[in-house]
C-alpha cells in the first residue's frame, strides 16, 4: 500500500477522464492493477463501494448518482443522505469549483461539502474500519483493531483524503493546458497558507495514514520525492507568476502605445479635417460675395449662369462640410 501511495510521482498515463478512467486509476493506486476489481471478484463489492463513494463526493451533480447512492445503502453504509436532493446541485464543467479545490477547503453552501465528505468517510468506515469487518489483506496497515479511537478516525479521514486526491490528480493528468485546471486544486500554492495545494496536503495525510511506517526507507523516499516535486512546482509557479507579470506589463505598454498612437492620429485627422472644413467655408463665403456682386450686373449676358455656378459651389461645399463633420464624429 505504501509503495502504491507514490501515485503522485508515477500516476499512469491517461487521456480523457470519465468515470471509468477515475475508477481504474484508483485501482491502480491501491493495487497496481487498473482492472483489479474485474480480476478479484471476492473484493469487487468493497472496491465498487469505494469508487461509488468517491464519485458521489467529488463528481456528482445535475441529479445523477441515484444508482451509486442505492448501492452504498445496500452495502449497509450508515448515515447516508435520504436522497440525491440533499447534496445535489446544478452545474457543468464549472462544477469543479464546488468539489475539486481541496479536501479540507470550506466551500460555499451550494457544494454541500460536509455531506459529500461524510458519504466517503462513512463508506470507508463501513467497508474497511468497522469492528465487524475483518481487515482486508491488501490493507496491512489497518491491523486487527477496532477503529473507534480519535487517532484511528483521523487515520480513516486521511485515507479518504488520499482517495479524493487520486481523483483530483487524474484531472491534472487529463489537462493539456493550464486553463483546463480552472477550479482544480493546484499541486502547490505558495501564496495561500490555508489551502497550500495537493502536495502539501498529501504530505500531511500520508504521515497520518502511514504513521507506523515513518521509519521505513520507502516512506522516507516517498516524502523526499514529494519534497522535490513541491520545490520544483513552487519554482515553476514563481516563474509563471513572473512571466504573467511581464506579460501584463508588456500588454499595458502595448495598450498605452496604441492609445497614444490613436490619439495622435485622431489629432492629426481633426487638424487636417478642420483645415479642410475651413477651406470649404471660405469657398462658400467667396461664392456668396460673388453672387452679391453679380446681382449688381443686371441685364448683362451670362449673369444668371454665373450666379447658378456660384450657388452650385455653395451646395457642394456644404455637402463636403457635412461629410467631414459626420466622419469626424464617427
Amino acid at each position: 500500500m505504501l509503495a502504491a501511495a507514490m501515485f503522485v510521482t508515477c500516476m499512469p498515463p491517461a487521456s480523457a477522464h470519465e468515470r471509468k478512467e477515475h475508477d481504474s486509476e484508483l485501482e491502480w493506486v491501491l493495487f497496481g492493477d487498473r482492472d483489479y476489481k474485474d480480476t478479484h471478484p471476492i473484493d469487487a463489492d468493497t472496491i465498487q463501494a469505494l469508487e461509488d463513494a468517491v464519485y458521489l463526493a467529488v463528481d456528482q451533480y445535475n441529479g445523477n448518482g441515484e444508482k451509486e447512492l442505492e448501492n452504498l445503502r445496500n452495502m449497509g453504509v450508515r448515515d447516508l443522505p435520504r436522497s440525491i436532493d440533499e447534496f445535489d446541485f446544478s452545474g457543468n464543467y464549472a462544477h469543479r469549483k464546488y468539489t475539486h479545490r481541496g479536501w479540507d477547503l470550506e466551500y460555499s453552501e451550494k457544494a454541500h461539502w460536509p455531506i459529500r465528505k461524510s458519504i466517503l468517510t462513512n463508506t470507508v468506515q463501513k467497508v474497511l474500519f468497522d469492528a465487524e469487518n475483518q481487515p482486508l489483506s491488501w490493507f496491512p496497515w489497518l491491523s486487527e483493531k477496532v477503529y473507534s479511537t480519535p487517532e484511528l478516525r483521523k487515520q480513516r479521514d486521511s485515507f479518504c483524503a488520499l482517495l479524493y486526491y487520486v481523483h483530483i490528480l487524474g484531472d491534472h493528468i487529463e489537462a493539456e493546458k493550464y486553463t483546463q485546471l480552472a477550479y482544480v486544486a493546484p499541486l502547490t500554492q505558495v501564496h495561500d497558507a490555508q489551502n497550500p495545494g495537493i502536495i502539501p496536503d498529501l504530505e500531511q495525510h500520508l504521515s497520518v495514514v502511514f504513521a507506523s511506517q515513518k521509519a521505513s526507507f520507502t516512506y522516507a523516499a516517498l516524502m523526499g520525492e514529494l519534497d522535490n516535486l513541491k520545490a520544483q512546482n513552487n519554482e515553476l509557479e514563481r516563474s509563471i507568476q513572473l512571466l504573467e507579470a511581464k506579460s501584463q506589463a508588456k500588454l499595458q505598454e502595448t495598450i498605452t502605445t496604441a492609445t497614444n498612437d490613436y490619439k495622435d492620429s485622431r489629432e492629426e485627422y481633426f487638424s487636417t479635417t478642420g483645415a479642410q472644413i475651413q477651406s470649404y467655408k471660405d469657398d462658400i463665403e467667396a461664392a456668396n460675395r460673388a453672387i452679391a456682386d453679380a446681382k449688381t450686373w443686371e441685364n448683362q449676358d451670362g449673369v444668371a449662369d454665373y450666379i447658378a455656378d456660384q450657388e452650385k459651389i455653395i451646395e457642394q461645399s456644404k455637402s463636403k462640410i457635412e461629410t467631414y463633420t459626420t466622419d469626424a464624429l464617427d
